[in-house]
Order: C-alpha cells, then structure tokens, then sequence
C-alpha cells in the first residue's frame, strides 16, 4: 500500500529526474551548436575552456600568463535586444597574432539558448552534481557537472557522446 507522503516524494523524485535530463539536453543542445558550422571555426579546446559570464576570478588556461586576462569567455554584452559574445585570448594562433583573441557575436538563436540553458537548467545541473558550496565556472560541463578535461581521448569521448546524444536522434526524428 503506498501512502500519500509517498506519493509526493515519488512525484518530487519524478519531476526532478526530469528536470536533470531536461536541463542535460538544453546542456548538449547548446554544446552542439556552438560546435556546428554557422560559427567561425573553433577548436574544441576553445569551447571546453569557455567561462560562464558569471565567472569572476583569474584566467583558468592552464598556461595563461597574460596581465588580466580573463580567459575564454562568454559574455552578455545586453539583454534587450540579447546580444552575447565570445571572446577567445588563447587559442592556436595567439602566438602568430600577436596575441591577439578571436571575438564575435552570436546568432540570435544561439544566444537565446545559450542565455536559456545558462538560467534555472544550469543551476539544476550543479546541484545536481556538486555539493553544496562547489561550483563549475565553465559555459559547457561534462556528466559529473565539472569542465571538461583536456586530451585526445576527453575529445574523442565528447565527439562520441555528441553524436549518440544529438546528432543520431535528429537524424532519425523525421522517419
């Protein structure tokens, strides 16, 4: 026999799974379009060190020795009309351009999924995950809510993960 505080856990319980795997999907959306072409080319390492807005402190780039530096981030330059950007100091030709950093603005499509998934989704996603007083101060997080680590192999598993989770379900959506 279940009782009705029973109930209300197990509908509290359901409505958060749901609310994880809603919010991990939202995560993998915007992960997956900041991967596809209609962005200037990125590398990988690029976006898995992107720094929320929210982020403030130093540079996190492993090898950052660059006077105030705030490192690959992602801002939001206003909200009506939203308006984010991108801003990359360390990237593969930082050294042959004088170290300047690649910048620009994103679609309007992207920025409001971005802005989206960087509201309640996000933050269901590290309580989720991390415990209590932890944070993740990058955009994009792997399964265990903290950035992605560097490597071939980190890349690989991201591009299979990737293609399982999005790319494979709308390709078969339509038939």
């Amino acid at each position: 026999m279940c009782h009705r505080s029973d109930q209300i856990f197990f509908s509290f319980l359901f409505f958060f799974s749901f609310n994880i795997q809603t919010s991990r999907q939202l995560h993998d959306a915007a992960l997956a379009s900041v991967t596809l072409p209609h962005l200037p080319p990125i590398r990988l390492s690029c976006i898995r060190g992107l720094v929320a807005p929210s982020y403030q402190g130093p540079c996190l780039h492993p090898d950052c020795n660059l006077t105030g530096c705030e490192g690959n981030r992602l801002y939001i330059m206003s909200t009506s009309p939203l308006l984010m950007r991108i801003q990359l100091p360390h990237h593969k030709n930082a050294c042959k351009w004088g170290q300047a950093s690649i910048e620009f603005d994103l679609p309007a499509e992207l920025a409001e999924l971005l802005y989206t998934y960087l509201g309640e989704p996000c933050r269901a996603l590290l309580d989720h995950h991390l415990l209590i007083g932890q944070n993740c101060p990058y955009v994009f997080m792997n399964m265990h809510g903290r950035g992605f680590e560097r490597g071939k192999r980190c890349d690989m598993q991201f591009h299979t993960r990737l293609a399982q989770n999005i790319l494979e379900p709308a390709c078969s959506f339509g038939g």
